[in-house]
């Protein structure tokens, strides 16, 4: 070989080793930028996406809260966790988003999860159990005895409980007026309830027939017939979701109209603890905020549901109170055998510390 092609071949060489080299080197930086990104919470790469539902349109007060609850996290966390937002159901039925909760395919909810999941649960359905926003704020909220049984449920189901959101207290909306509605006479026409037999056995106290079906089958329901009517709303819940299919609405606070806001135990664990503290703090902070503002939007409800034309039947005092005591008298002796004496000694003691 002679010297020109000696030296064309050592150039050539010393080409391939240069970009060998540079290769090298950008794959290292490559990698070393992956390696930063995912254990930094400070670039976009490596933000956290939660995916949340929730069982109310967007319009609904209910998303409206859940709302403010991503933009609290995404603001105290400066975007390092943000939630992307699923209304009415879209990812599917109750029992499609709890089984997400449990297994973690869904990070969050706003939605009603009810005993088939936890026996316990049931006791938030007690009847009456409360008769004011008061003690409806205190059953329902961190510190009291209520609470600690029911967020216990939740962990030993795969479920992180961050709040109860309580919107306020509920009545009857129906299409034809009940007989008899302000005493606890024999009704006809059936009642649509959620599934839960303590509810059913509360209205059943009550006279009314029932029939107990899922909220997303509730509207068609008393459209064709097959129910008269639903319990289980607040007066801004049957405008927001039945105005069209019903006449009446009758405030008998039967209940806390409620919906859990959780999240899966795996997707918490997946999170920093100051990322934990951030998404706890917004939870009990759009909670409180609502229980704060129950009473306005009760009477919000009521002048919402006068203007589109559905008479509220209004109840006197007496009369609520005299229902109220005579449901808890045949309903609530019966659940300690259900609920366990450990459920019913802590709604009693909660009452109890309401009335101090």
């Amino acid at each position: 070989m002679n010297k020109t092609w000696k030296e064309l071949l050592c150039m050539v060489l010393s080409a391939v080793m240069v970009l060998g080299l540079a290769a090298c080197g950008s794959s290292k930086a490559e990698a070393s930028a992956g390696d930063g990104d995912s254990t930094s919470g400070d670039t976009a790469a490596d933000s956290i996406v939660l995916k949340m539902s929730t069982a109310q349109p967007e319009e609904h007060i209910a998303s409206q809260t859940a709302l403010r609850f991503a933009d609290l996290i995404e603001q105290g966390t400066n975007g390092a966790v943000t939630v992307k937002m699923y209304f009415a159901n879209s990812l599917g039925a109750q029992d499609v988003i709890v089984q997400g909760l449990m297994d973690g395919s869904i990070d969050l909810s706003l939605e009603f999860i009810d005993s088939t999941y936890n026996p316990v649960f049931e006791v938030q359905s007690l009847p009456f159990i409360a008769s004011n926003f008061d003690e409806m704020e205190y059953i329902f909220s961190p510190g009291s005895q209520v609470y600690s049984l029911v967020d216990k449920g939740f962990s030993d189901i795969g479920i992180k409980l961050l709040g109860v959101y309580c919107e306020g207290l509920t009545g009857v909306s129906c299409k034809n007026m009940p007989e008899s509605y302000n005493t606890w006479d024999q009704k006809k026409e059936p009642i649509r309830v959620w599934n839960s037999a303590v509810a059913k056995a509360g209205m059943t106290a009550m006279g009314y027939n029932t029939v107990a079906m899922t909220w997303s089958d509730t509207y068609s329901s008393i459209q064709t017939g097959i129910v008269n009517g639903s319990v289980g709303q607040t007066s801004l819940g049957v405008y927001t979701n039945l105005r069209d299919v019903v006449n009446y609405f009758i405030p008998y606070n039967f209940g806390a109209e409620f919906v859990h806001l959780a999240m899966s135990s795996t997707s918490w664990g997946k999170l920093t603890a100051d990322q934990q503290k951030v998404v706890q703090d917004a939870a009990t902070q759009v909670c409180k905020e609502i229980f704060d503002s129950a009473e306005q939007t009760e009477a919000d409800g009521f002048a919402m549901l006068k203007e589109a034309g559905i008479e509220v039947l209004e109840l006197s005092d007496a009369d609520r109170s005299a229902i109220a005591q005579h449901v808890r008298e045949e309903v609530w002796p019966a659940q300690e055998e259900i609920l366990g004496k450990e459920a019913m000694d802590a709604i009693y003691a909660d009452l109890k510390a309401c009335a101090k």
